[in-house]
Formats: C-alpha cells, structure tokens, sequence
C-alpha cells in the first residue's frame, strides 16, 4: 500500500536585468602555487619532494569559459597544511571587465551549510545548545507545526536534513515589491513538519535558515555578526562575510544567469544559514584546511576535534530517501565514497552560483571551485580533474569509471501500487486546498487542485514509497501567485493521504 503523496511546492525567481554581451575572456590571473611540495621548503634538495601539473586542469578551465559561457572560475587546492594552487579564471565581471582572482568574492550559495554548522557547533561546545534537544527549545516563541502526536524534531535532525521539513527556497529580488518577512513569521508559513522526525531524509534549506535565526537567538547576535566574531575572524577568512557589505561589494563577482547569460539583480533570502554566505576561493580552502584539522597557526581551534568528527560522521543512514536522490549526510557535509576515496565535502547550485568544498580526510586534501553562474557539470568536472593531478589512483579510478544510468521503477510496479483516485490536502499558510489525483491505468496521472482544471503531472519518479511529479497550478498565496517569467516548482512528500 502506498503512503506518501508527491505535491508541488512552487517557488518562483524572477530573472531580470539589463542583457550582458558575451566578452571575450581575459588572461588568466596570475596564480598563486607551489605545484613542488616538500617538508624542508627546499625543492631541490629534499628527497620528500611530491610535484604536481596543474597546467592541463588551467587549460581544461579555459575551454570551460569559452565553451559554457562561464563569466569566471576560481579554484584552489590545499594538501598536508599547504597551498598548493590557487587562481582566477575570467571575467569576474563582465560589464566591467574586472579579472577574477583567488581572491574575487564569490556567493557560495549552499556550500553556506557547513559554515552554519560550525557555528553552531561552537554553542553546542558552549553547552548552550544541546544536539538533541527540540529545536523547538532555541527558537520559540517560533515553533514548528507538527501532524499529530509525532515528537518534537532535534537540532541534530535539523542539521541533517531529517527533521521532516520540506523542500524550500525563497529569493528576494532587490526592485521587486516583495519584501522578506521576520524568520519568525517565515517559520509559522513554511514549518509544516511533512515527515515524522528521523523518518525521511529531505534536504531543507528552510531548516538550515531556522538554524541561522536559533544561533542568534541562543548567542545574542545577529547571525552575521555571530558568524563574523566566531568562525570567519578566529579562522582569519578575510574575505567571507553574511550577504554584501558596504566594504565587500567592489570584491564580490556578480551572478549571471546561465540561459541569457545576462548579469542578475541582487538577491537575499529567507533562509540566509542555507545560502547566504559569499567568500573567496582562498578562504574556502582554508576553511577546509581547518576542517582537516590542520591547525594553520594564524587559525584560532574554534572547535574541539572531536567536534570536527561529529559533524563528519553520517547522521541519516537509516532515514529513507524523500523527493530527493539520498546522499549520506553528517551536520552540514555531504558524505560519499568518490572513485574509491571516502570524502566529505558540500556543493552549492542555484541561479547565478556554482561552488564545491571537497575533503579527502585520509589524504590532508581539500579542493575549492567557485563560479558566478550555475554549471554543475563544469564545477565537478574541474574538481575531479585537480583531485586526478594529486591523487594518481583517483586519476585511475577515473578515467576507468563507467556512467552509473539512473534507474527508475518500471511502470507497472509503479501503477500496481498507485493505480485509482485519491484525495488530500495542500495546506498554505493562507488556507487549505482540496487535491485530487488520479492514476489512470494507462500509466497518466492527472491532479486537481481545489477548482482549477485538472493537470498532467510530468516527471514522474518514484523512490522509497514517494511518488514526486510536477504539474501546473495555482497556490493563491501573495508568495506563489507574484509575477515571474521563471518558477521552479519543489516536490514535498507526506507519509499520509494529506499533504503540506
């Protein structure tokens, strides 16, 4: 018997802004690298000396511009406590012909997490936060809305994508009439538990911006300047701050739009503990560096190594996947075995950013991509090639590997279990709509949300008991109904016939 019912959360990005040439690409900046690492400091004297060529990987990133409309990429890799290379690829931008360089600033969009959980990790230390407490304890009067009897969601499940909150990202776009609310109201419209906590793994930019309103809350700071005394200062991450200011903003590469390729306006959002830090690709991979507990010696330990381990340790391996492909996840990184390395790391992607932090733990390797527009394929694709010119059996594995396709589940198994009408519920902050699908036995699957026309729904997938689909309709919130020629719809999924 099926449980869950796949519905459509839309949020919506307006693209706009004035249309930006395609210039062509200027020299590369001149790098900072010592591609020779030795243990003496004397290349050519000591026998420890390890060399790496980073010139087809410089020469890889430039087709990589010119090919994909790139405005610019950043890069930089760190082993054993050194840098080995770092450097600008680009226009950082465009319009002003401004060269990126290893220290052009860059939106990290939900690279942003673990630098969240650092934070928070330092009260947990504090004992001012206790990981399995109800989050609920740190951020009232806000709360949580939950179905029933379940239990109330820990700070530990909200770290790691399995407190049962949906899918969620909002962008507010500067010109536009739609001003952010308090993280307070955002919390009483959007924090419908959809899963019993622990249940479901659900990445939820929402919970991570619910973490950003409980660090300030518990500390007594806004969260930009909690974040700015207690990790980036103490780390000595010189060019990373919370949104842009005042001082920053000559040093950060605008975003572009990857379709029309036009420069975006600025944007902010509701959840800035999943996506609002911007930095430098140097200070990335020094933050890596502290993550691999380097102990650099202008880097403050804000944190016990211990604790270091706990939020690399998987925190969801029971939790069934939601409407998302599961990746092991700890307290703010990603967890995986990449071509026969055991890694943690974390990879933003949104409109107008592009990043990745990847650690290789038993090698002291971290490795940092940044651009100002989203490529996923040419963010990875450059990453996995520096982890090739330091690790020879990850070049191996590599060039070795075959495309693992995606399967998903025959149609029949999927119509045997989902075939016949049935009815929910989507319930809004404003009020709650009838929703009526139907599986057809032709395979179809149309829905009827309250009295508008019904849909197709389109995409579908089907993965640990959810069904996840998109289909047209109208949510009569100020929120979904605002104007925008671009909306990507987000799928939620409830373990009962009723859906949030």
């Amino acid at each position: 018997m099926p449980t869950p019912l796949g519905i459509l959360f839309v949020a919506c990005t307006v693209l706009l802004g004035d249309p930006a040439s395609l210039l062509g690409q200027p020299p590369s900046s001149q790098g900072r690298h010592r591609d020779c690492k030795t243990k003496s400091g004397d290349e050519r004297g000591d026998r420890t000396t390890h060399c790496y060529d980073f010139e087809p990987i410089r020469q890889l990133i430039q087709r990589k511009l010119a090919e994909n409309a790139v405005p610019s990429m950043a890069v930089a890799v760190a082993k054993d406590g050194t840098i080995l290379w770092e450097q600008g690829f680009g226009w950082a931008d465009r319009e002003n012909r401004t060269p990126a360089t290893a220290d052009t600033i860059y939106s990290l969009a939900s690279l942003t997490k673990p630098f969240t959980a650092t934070g928070v990790m330092e009260l947990v230390e504090e004992h001012k936060i206790d990981l399995d407490a109800p989050i609920d304890k740190y951020i009232a009067p806000a709360v949580l809305t939950y179905e029933g009897e379940w239990r109330k969601a820990s700070v530990r499940e909200v770290l790691s994508h399995t407190a049962g909150l949906p899918t969620f990202y909002y962008f507010h776009y500067e010109g536009e009439n739609d001003p952010m609310v308090s993280m307070q109201e955002t919390i009483r419209r959007y924090g419908l538990v959809a899963h019993q906590p622990g249940r479901v793994w659900e990445y939820s930019n929402l919970g991570y911006g619910i973490l950003d309103y409980m660090t300030s809350r518990v500390s007594g700071l806004s969260w930009a300047d909690y974040m700015r005394s207690r990790v980036f200062v103490p780390l000595k991450l010189q060019r990373t701050t919370v949104g842009i200011t005042p001082e920053m903003q000559k040093l950060v590469a605008p975003r572009y739009d990857d379709q029309t390729h036009r420069k975006l306006p600025p944007f902010d959002f509701d959840h800035r503990g999943a996506s609002a830090i911007y930095s430098s690709v140097h200070d990335v991979v020094r933050f890596g560096m502290f993550q691999l507990k380097n102990h650099l010696p202008d880097q403050q330990r804000i944190l016990a190594d211990s604790a270091i381990d706990e939020m690399m340790r998987p925190a969801n391996a029971e939790a069934l996947s939601g409407t998302q492909h599961k990746t092991l996840y700890g307290l703010g990184w990603q967890i995986e075995t990449d071509h026969g390395y055991e890694t943690v790391g974390h990879e933003g992607a949104m409109v107008g950013s592009t990043t990745i932090l990847k650690l290789f733990p038993t090698e002291n390797l971290a490795i940092a991509v940044l651009t100002n527009t989203f490529n996923e394929w040419a963010v990875i694709d450059v990453q996995q090639q520096i982890a090739s010119a330091v690790l020879p059996k990850y070049a191996a594995a590599l060039h070795t590997a075959t495309p693992t396709p995606k399967t998903l589940p025959a149609p029949a198994k999927l119509l045997g279990e989902w075939v016949g009408h049935w009815a929910g519920t989507v319930q809004t902050w404003r009020s709650t709509i009838p929703i009526t699908p139907e599986c057809k036995p032709d395979g179809d699957i149309h829905v009827k949300l309250g009295d508008q026309l019904e849909s197709v729904l389109n995409e579908v997938q089907y993965q640990d008991g959810n069904l996840d689909g998109r289909f047209a309709g109208n949510i009569p919130t100020e929120d979904a109904i605002a104007p925008s020629p671009f909306c990507r719809p987000k799928s939620l999924a409830r373990d009962e016939q009723t859906a949030r």
